[in-house]
């Protein structure tokens, strides 16, 4: 039953990545919104669903639909690096760096936040 609910929550993961990667990522060389957008919405999604199967609020299906499924699609850290190598590729090193750093601080952070404050 689990492997049936990842599959349901994967597929309507990747389908609200693709979706807001093509609302927000309209120019090539514009800041990646929509990639950042999902990684940092899905850390947070994915650490408020760990606390909260964690302490026994949700049952173990909600963990493999949200938390594993949907999360584990909606997040992609293959886009983040495949952006971030083109910038670099480009020469737009100051926009990689800044990507990187932007990503990797937004996403630590909200997830310390949330696991600290529930932990």
């Amino acid at each position: 039953m689990n492997l049936l609910l990842i599959a349901i929550g994967g597929g309507f993961g990747a389908l609200g990545r693709y979706l807001i990667g093509k609302v927000l990522n309209k120019e090539k060389h514009r800041f990646p919104l929509g990639t950042w957008v999902v990684n940092t919405v899905g850390t947070l999604l994915l650490a408020s669903t760990y606390i909260l199967y964690n302490h026994g609020t949700f049952h173990e299906a909600i963990w493999a639909l949200v938390g594993i499924g949907f999360c584990g699609a909606f997040t992609t850290f293959s886009t983040f690096s495949q952006e971030t190598v083109s910038y670099l590729l480009e020469h737009e090193h100051p926009r990689a760096f800044l990507y990187v750093g932007l990503s990797v601080a937004s996403s630590l952070l909200i997830a310390y936040t949330v696991l600290a404050i529930w932990l």
